[in-house]
């Protein structure tokens, strides 16, 4: 038998769940008035808050985009390259594969990545030009073992230059959406130390333009400039902050060890983990 410290140890639980990758979201009593009041753009942006959210609908979209795409070309230019329907799918199946691969290696299904970029727009060409160069490889790879498994190079080609604008297109519209929902959000940074200050510059010279909220249980430390003149100032009230999450923080970041937070503090992370509030470490959050 264990004891119910054994059991239930935030110390030991909380690293745990900071290294997982998904996070796990509720449904509050808003969202669902809001919904039931039928405003369905409100419940769109919320809902493209959450990052797994964001990652399902790009993969929905660009799944069934390129079955589309693919076999209506396929069809219009009459390829009879394929013996049964079965193959036919395999072979879709290996570009799909190669497309989602390549996609999310440039951040493609990542909410964090802001998608109306320049560099994004880039990124992504070249994430999809590689994928039409990398499958067709694989595919008459095969074909040089299975005839059947040869594709017409113009379905191939014609396929890749369609979905490369639409899929970049959606995600550049999904994208305005998804400003919107972190554009008056904020991080909620726990600790106020040098490794604070020191992650405060290098936020400051990022991208990112979300603002950061410090706070401490450190009185000493509150209603100081987190790093010099103009900074943040910390604040205190970390537990009434973590009670009333709502939709003020997009996450929050552990500027300080686990060991260096009490019992009680570690016992509201540990449960706001769960909450569609995300936890990260300094290291994870880089």
């Amino acid at each position: 038998m264990h004891s119910t410290e054994e059991i239930y140890n935030p110390e030991r639980q909380l690293p745990r769940l900071l290294e997982q990758e998904s996070t796990f979201s509720r449904v509050s009593a808003k969202d669902g008035a809001l919904a039931g009041k039928g405003s369905r753009r409100r419940s769109f942006k919320r809902s493209v808050g959450h990052d797994w959210t964001v990652a399902i609908l790009y993969g929905a979209l660009d799944t069934t985009v390129w079955i589309v795409l693919y076999a209506l070309i396929t069809y219009v230019r009459g390829d009879t390259f394929y013996s049964t329907r079965l193959l036919f799918a395999l072979v879709d199946l290996i570009q799909l594969v190669v497309i989602v691969q390549a996609l999310y290696i440039v951040g493609g299904y990542d909410r964090n990545v802001d998608k109306r970029t320049l560099a994004y727009a880039v990124e992504h060409i070249l994430a999809v030009v590689v994928a039409a160069i990398f499958s067709a490889m694989l595919i008459y790879s095969a074909a040089t073992f299975d005839e059947t498994m040869k594709p017409s190079r113009g379905v191939l080609l014609l396929s890749f230059m369609l979905f490369l604008p639409i899929s970049l297109s959606y995600r550049r519209w999904i994208g305005k959406y998804v400003a919107a929902t972190v554009a008056n959000r904020s991080f909620l940074v726990v600790g106020s130390g040098e490794k604070a200050a020191q992650f405060y510059r290098s936020y400051k010279n990022s991208p990112n333009r979300q603002l950061l909220h410090f706070v401490d249980t450190a009185v000493e430390r509150i209603g100081k400039p987190i790093a010099g003149e103009g900074s943040p100032i910390v604040e205190g009230g970390i537990a009434a902050r973590l009670q009333d999450l709502s939709e003020r923080y997009s996450g929050i970041i552990l500027a300080k060890g686990v060991k260096e937070l009490d019992t009680q503090l570690l016992d509201k992370l540990v449960r706001t983990q769960f909450q569609r509030t995300r936890v990260y470490t300094l290291e994870s959050f880089y």
